[in-house]
């Protein structure tokens, strides 16, 4: 495979897991969450607000890591005998 082929693919794949990233977060995303038309220092906390950004942040790093991962795999040079 040449390096421009390599370049598309790796392009592709991290286009790939963008699209999946973020379809798995509206997925997962809490459906209690938004604006309730509360009068400003209520007091009023909206559940798992705090989880979610984890679980998003989560969700992003996994995508980043598989997509760095498939990258230097497809850039690798072969090992040159000793």
């Amino acid at each position: 495979m040449s390096d421009r082929q390599r370049t598309i693919v790796v392009i592709a794949t991290g286009l790939g897991l963008a699209i999946l990233a973020n379809a798995l977060n509206r997925l997962l995303a809490y459906p209690g969450g938004g604006w309730f038309a509360y009068s400003p220092n209520a007091g009023v906390r909206f559940p798992g607000a705090r989880a979610s950004i984890w679980r998003e942040a989560g969700i992003w790093l996994g995508a980043l890591v598989l997509w760095t991962g498939v990258a230097l795999w497809l850039y690798r040079r072969p090992r040159t005998g000793i």
